[in-house]
């Protein structure tokens, strides 16, 4: 199916490659099928091709690729794109710092869930990282990272007075 360019079974086949799933661990093939998935938008496909750049997972770092894939997934909704857009923007991985698009990616995978996001979120507001310090926002974030099992959301909510 993935040969007659099933998209979905493109992206599941890089999937079997990249984890080792019923197939020896490949990162070259699970990059080719990952890379014509995300051609065809497949926003896994694409999320999981950021994740290869970013952290050099059988490529070499690129951090221009990744922040192309993650782009692309985060605007189809995939909220650990979104979150690691707004790593990206953040600490300035590749480009300059933005804390107004961090603020952005980490707002919208945080409102879907994203328990990552949601600790992002409550270090800028305890930090007053690119926007005015606000220990109950901090604290409303934290909370909602560690009731989703997010240890460390849970130590930086209790660390707060």
């Amino acid at each position: 199916a993935a040969e007659q360019g099933g998209r979905e079974a493109q992206n599941n086949l890089g999937l079997m490659y990249d984890e080792g799933d019923g197939v020896k661990v490949d990162k070259e093939k699970a990059l080719y099928w990952y890379t014509k998935a995300a051609e065809q938008g497949v926003g896994d496909a694409q999320f999981n091709l950021g994740l290869m750049y970013d952290e050099g997972e059988g490529v070499k770092v690129d951090k221009e690729k990744a922040l192309y894939w993650y782009t692309k997934a985060a605007e189809q909704g995939w909220r650990g794109a979104q979150n690691n857009l707004g790593v990206i923007y953040a600490e300035g991985e590749g480009v300059e710092v933005d804390k107004e698009k961090a603020l952005y990616w980490y707002t919208k995978a945080a409102e879907q869930g994203g328990r990552e996001a949601q600790n992002n979120l409550g270090v800028m507001y305890q930090q007053g990282e690119g926007v005015k310090k606000d220990i109950a926002l901090a604290k409303k974030y934290f909370k909602q990272a560690c009731s989703l099992g997010l240890k460390e959301g849970c130590d930086n909510y209790n660390s707060i007075k």
